[in-house]
């Protein structure tokens, strides 16, 4: 299944001709309290459902260790989280490996992501329609989907959403 996935992804990365597809991520869900299926942040007790994120901007990013698009995509998750996360910004790494948390754990420290990393429930994962990844659903403040994507996006497709959301300074919105 994880062979499969793979070519699925990188398929539609040659496809687009390197660049990010914004469409075929899945459905998605059409709001962010549209599941009340579970997640859980790796080093935190008890699960979490995503309603608690409304209020706020929150990525969405259904990735694994073994997805080669998934890593090339980490630094453009980190510069967002690092830019926009005092403004609220919430990012969500759902991790599908099939490793144990300390494997994922260490595969998180290795790539120095920055940003929480989660195990979505099975139920999640069906709730989200995820069928290739990487996948990534920005859901708006309202708890709206704004926009789906499979295949790495860059922090700077992102920040066009941000910028539309959160006022800035001007000299703060930069991505790579």
């Amino acid at each position: 299944m994880k062979h499969v996935l793979i070519f699925i992804a990188l398929a539609a990365l040659l496809v687009a001709g390197g660049s990010t597809l914004a469409v075929s991520a899945g459905p998605g869900l059409p709001f962010i309290s549209s599941s009340q299926a579970t997640y859980r942040v790796l080093g935190q007790d008890g699960d979490q459902k995503l309603h608690t994120n409304i209020g706020k901007p929150t990525l969405v990013v259904f990735w694994a260790a073994w997805c080669i698009p998934c890593l090339h995509e980490i630094p453009h998750l980190n510069h967002l989280h690092a830019t926009w996360e005092t403004d609220g910004l919430r990012i969500l790494a759902m991790s599908i490996d099939e490793g144990s948390d300390a494997t994922i754990a260490h595969t998180a420290k290795k790539f120095e992501m920055i940003y929480p990393v989660a195990r979505p429930s099975a139920q999640l994962v069906r709730d989200f329609g995820v069928e290739a990844i990487p996948a990534t659903f920005l859901y708006a403040p309202d708890g709206s989907l704004a926009q789906k994507w499979l295949g790495p996006v860059s922090a700077k497709e992102i920040e066009t959403y941000l910028n539309k959301w959160i006022t800035r300074p001007a000299a703060a919105k930069s991505g790579p």
